[in-house]
Parts: structure tokens; C-alpha cells; sequence
């Protein structure tokens, strides 16, 4: 059975690796923003936010729900993708 002070390093340890990810997120998304200044992340009617305008100050980013970190990498990356005209296929064999 886990007692109070098991339960406290195994917090500790959690809090330790979501602050590492935490770190590598943002600088992550950062990078991008700052790669791919150009990168339209959202829009509402007939406005483009770009990544450029927030997404590179580490003060603004750290606010954000990790989950929105994560999404905004996910957008830039397929602008990315959709701005390349040459698509990755794949290749099968038959079995």
C-alpha cells in the first residue's frame, strides 16, 4: 500500500516531466512561429492571424492551455504541408 510520502514523489516526479514537456512545447511552437512567421494559425471573417504577430513571445505563449500549445503546432504544420505542392506518397506491397 502507497503511503502519503510514495504518493508525493511520484507528484513530484509528474510535476517534474509535465513541466519538461511543458518547455519543449512551447519552444517548439516558438521556433515554428518564428520559422514561419507567414503561417496563417486562425481567422475570423477577414482576418488571418499569422503566427508571427503573438506566437513568438514566450511571455503570451506560457499563458496558453498546453492543449492550445499543441494545436497551434499542429496548424502551422499543416500550413506547412499545404503550402509544399509536392505530397509524401506512400508504397504498399501486396502480402
Amino acid at each position: 500500500m502507497k503511503t502519503a510520502k510514495d504518493y508525493k514523489k511520484e507528484y513530484d516526479d509528474l510535476a517534474t516531466k509535465f513541466t519538461s514537456l511543458a518547455n519543449h512545447v512551447t519552444d517548439r511552437l516558438i521556433w515554428l512561429a518564428n520559422q514561419h512567421p507567414d503561417a496563417v494559425v486562425k481567422e475570423y471573417k477577414d482576418t488571418k492571424l499569422k503566427a508571427g504577430s503573438t506566437l513568438t513571445y514566450r511571455a503570451y505563449v506560457e499563458r496558453m492551455l498546453m492543449e492550445d500549445r499543441i494545436e497551434y503546432i499542429r496548424i502551422i504544420e499543416k500550413w506547412l504541408e499545404d503550402q509544399n505542392p509536392v505530397k509524401q506518397g506512400t508504397i504498399s506491397f501486396p502480402e
